[in-house]
């Protein structure tokens, strides 16, 4: 219909009338339940899913060791793989249920920017977990652990799953910054003074199929029992809040669960 052209209380009403038949339009699009997370699929299947392929392609190689190097980008891949799972299970929480954020910003900084403030108003509001997990540090146990713990009290890692951790990420960074050849600072903490002289800057890191394998059953186990956790504390904070999730959020919040 194409609006009156003089009176400028029938344009008004016009206008009014257009906006309050596009503001109805706009509510029929509803959010359904994957779109809270990060690429469609819950945190723990989507690394699953990584780690599967990774373990199958390792039981493929037929490389030996010291010079195995489909294991040692397997293992460059497998911290990728473990950062992201802790950056999208945080985020999905958020997504989901945006109330946990009321006790967040009491203890963390949660700044958007502009660009991503009109990102968030221009529909997609469902993923305001999404754009605050771009903010934080997520390598290492210890930001891991806080940025959880903040958010709603549950601690990924244990005191020693998080020294474990700190182990694989030294190989992982001695493998993507130099190319896995020993520096002086990495042999000192591995190697005895007589060995340093001989290791730094001359013999490199040796990373095997099974030491992969291995450290893809720890982060599976950990993924898993963080994902167990983070589904029933955000159930236990729901229910004692008092929060109205609505139908689609209530079955996101269900396929949190590994």
């Amino acid at each position: 219909m194409a609006p009156p052209q003089d009176d400028p209380v029938e344009l008004i009403a016009h206008a009014i009338n257009e906006q309050q038949g596009e503001m109805k339009r706009r509510r029929k699009r509803s959010v359904l339940s994957l779109e809270y997370f990060v690429a469609g699929v819950p945190p723990f299947q989507l690394f699953k899913l990584y780690v599967e392929d990774l373990e199958k392609l390792l039981k493929k190689s037929t490389g030996e060791p010291p010079l195995d190097h489909l294991a040692e980008i397997c293992l460059i891949g497998l911290a990728a793989y473990c950062e992201a799972f802790f950056k999208d299970l945080f985020a999905a929480m958020i997504n989901i249920c945006p109330q946990l954020l009321e006790g967040f910003v009491l203890r963390r900084d949660c700044t958007f920017t502009l660009a991503e403030v009109l990102h968030l108003v221009e529909g997609s509001k469902h993923r305001i977990g999404s754009v605050l997990s771009e903010h934080y540090d997520w390598g290492s146990a210890q930001s891991v652990n806080g940025l959880f713990f903040d958010l709603l009290k549950v601690s990924p890692f244990s005191k020693d799953e998080a020294k474990k951790y700190a182990e694989f990420l030294r190989d992982r960074n001695l493998l993507v910054h130099h190319g896995g050849v020993y520096t002086f600072k990495y042999a000192g903490q591995k190697f005895s003074k007589q060995l340093l002289k001989r290791m730094a800057h001359w013999q490199s890191l040796t990373v095997r199929k099974g030491d992969v394998l291995r450290w893809s059953k720890f982060f599976h186990d950990i993924a898993k029992k963080t994902s167990s956790a983070t589904h029933t504390a955000l159930g236990v904070f729901v229910n004692n809040s008092s929060v109205r999730l609505g139908k689609e959020r209530e079955s996101a919040l269900k396929l949190l669960a590994p």
